[in-house]
This record gives structure tokens, C-alpha cells and sequence, in this order.
């Protein structure tokens, strides 16, 4: 998996980047819990709309958005497609826990569904920070690094 990092080649501004796109998958792994005994705790999230880290900067219109995309546009291709995929990755992902929290029929079924995506959506979510970050080691290795986020 390519990481952010590049070794002969670093964007010009690393710390530019910014990790705001992952609060969008954050929130949904934050309200799974909740969600087991109250259902409508996520209808904030529903209905969900895929962002791409470019318009997820260009909707926010902060100038630390518009430097963060400049960061971005910045890093070479391989390094902006390994972020494009992992936020895809994650998008899709998010999609799959939304529709069988939402199918499914009681809290018993929640909370299956809980167990089995939450923590896959959790480790993709440490990789796309890991990617950001330039971390080659969360970005290859997303349980890892949940596993050293939450000892």
C-alpha cells in the first residue's frame, strides 16, 4: 500500500493535510454504540453522501481547508490515489454499517451487526489517519494501530 510519505519526494507543506475527512467516519463508529438501543440516534448520518477528501476541502471553504487541499494536489499522483481509495474504501464501508444497523430488526441484531463492521470500519479509519499522518507503518497495518490507540 502506498503511503503518503514519499522518500524522495515530500509535499511541501505535510502538515497542511487534514484528517477533518475522517471525523465524517469517526462519527459513525462514535454512534454504533448508541445506535444498539436507540436506532434513531443515527439519523444524523442518514442519509449518507459520499465525499472525496477534495470536496470534503472545497465544501468547507475555511482557508485551513483550502491550504489542506493544496497539500494534497501537491503529493504525488500514487500518494493521492492511495487516499482516494482508502476514503472510497471507508465511504463504502460506512454505507454496509449504516444498511444493516438500519435492516436490522431489534437491539440483539444491532449489536451484531456492531460487532462484526464496527471494528473493520475502526481499522480503516486508522489507516487513513496513518496515511495522512505519512505513517507507513498505520497505513499498512490499520489494526495495529487501533490496537495501539486503545492499548
Amino acid at each position: 500500500m502506498a503511503t503518503l510519505a514519499q522518500p524522495d519526494r515530500a509535499p511541501p507543506d505535510r502538515a497542511a493535510l487534514s484528517t477533518d475527512v475522517v471525523n465524517r467516519f469517526a462519527e459513525v463508529v462514535m454512534l454504533l454504540d448508541l445506535a444498539v438501543d436507540d436506532p434513531a440516534i443515527l439519523t444524523g448520518v442518514k442519509p449518507w453522501r459520499t465525499v472525496t477528501y477534495r470536496g470534503h476541502c472545497e465544501g468547507a471553504g475555511t482557508q485551513r481547508a483550502l491550504a489542506a487541499l493544496a497539500a494534497y494536489d501537491a503529493l504525488p499522483g500514487e500518494a493521492r490515489d492511495a487516499l482516494d481509495r482508502a476514503i472510497a474504501d471507508l465511504d463504502a464501508l460506512s454505507r454496509q454499517v449504516l444498511a444493516a444497523m438500519e435492516a436490522a430488526a431489534g437491539a440483539p441484531e444491532r449489536a451484531a451487526a456492531r460487532d462484526r463492521l464496527g471494528p473493520a470500519l475502526a481499522a480503516r479509519i486508522a489507516g487513513l489517519q496513518g496515511l495522512i499522518a505519512g505513517s507507513p507503518e498505520a497505513a499498512a497495518d490499520p489494526q495495529a494501530a487501533v490496537d495501539d490507540l486503545f492499548g
